[in-house]
């Protein structure tokens, strides 16, 4: 079971890097839930995640999320992944660390949310 949920965390990293929208979507719940690290409100359900997300694939001419390790526990993955991008418009390169915690469900993405911060990953991963 741990080597499927991190296969479908590997498969919806990827299909984000090739900004393949109808491949995330396939990996997500219909009621699925996304919180980003600088997310106020998440994003719920494939319509909002439809618009939020092919607004952000147009911002970046370049764009990377590595995953570097993964933890599981039972149908939670931890992620610690490296996002590298080249902003379109400002040619601003940026590169930063983010832990993305991935809870699924009957074999797709339920909830999703991001962390800047190591700790607050793991403090809600442990919960």
């Amino acid at each position: 079971m741990a080597d499927s949920n991190v296969q479908l965390v590997r498969e919806f990293i990827a299909a984000w890097n090739r900004q393949d929208l109808n491949a995330l979507l396939e990996r997500m719940h219909p009621d699925c839930e996304l919180l980003g690290a600088e997310s106020i409100q998440p994003i719920r359900g494939h319509d909002e995640f439809k618009a939020s997300f092919g607004t952000w694939f147009e911002a970046f001419e370049t764009f990377s999320a590595d995953p570097d390790e993964f933890e599981v526990d039972g149908e939670r993955v931890l992620a610690h992944v490296t996002q590298r991008g080249r902003g379109k418009a400002s040619g601003v390169e940026v590169e930063q660390v983010f832990h993305q915690l991935f809870r699924l469900s009957d074999g797709l993405v339920i909830r999703f949310e991001e962390f800047a911060d190591e700790a607050d990953a793991r403090r809600a991963f442990g919960a």
